[in-house]
């Protein structure tokens, strides 16, 4: 499934809510950055299914698993 033309990549809106002064265009690019991310998550998903018991995206604490 090809990107939306609209959308932006969302390094591109990272980059720009690094730099955004202003609360509120900071507020609407976190917004944009974050269906950015779910749509991105979307397509992976697509083809990689996720594992069963995934808490999250981090790799197992060794500390825990003693």
């Amino acid at each position: 499934m090809a990107p939306h033309p609209t959308d932006q990549d969302w390094r591109c809106i990272a980059e720009q809510a690094s730099k955004e002064m202003d609360p509120a265009k900071l507020m609407t690019l976190v917004a944009q950055l974050c269906g950015a991310l779910d749509r991105e998550r979307g397509r992976k998903t697509e083809f990689q299914p996720q594992q069963e018991n995934q808490t999250g995206s981090f790799p197992p604490d060794p500390q825990q698993q003693a």
